[in-house]
């Protein structure tokens, strides 16, 4: 499951990524595996995702979405 497979409002867990060019990325904004991530909003054909990573909230784009896997 990745967080493009989230409904709003659901909440899921960090496991791994599955790029190490976004996982760097992601790692230097304090994502990691372990953190909790909720799905908050989702723009018109699911392009952007609205997210809030244990304390933080940001928003990503769909292909940095896909590879970002949950469990």
């Amino acid at each position: 499951m990745c967080i493009r497979d989230l409904k709003v409002g659901e909440q899921k867990t960090v496991s791994c990524f599955n790029c190490q060019n976004i996982g760097g990325k992601l790692l230097c904004m304090g994502v990691k595996p372990g953190c909790k991530v909720t799905l908050l909003r989702k723009t018109n054909f699911d392009k952007t995702f609205y997210l809030k990573i244990d304390a933080s909230r940001m928003a990503i784009r769909s292909d940095e979405a896909a590879m970002i896997e949950l469990r």
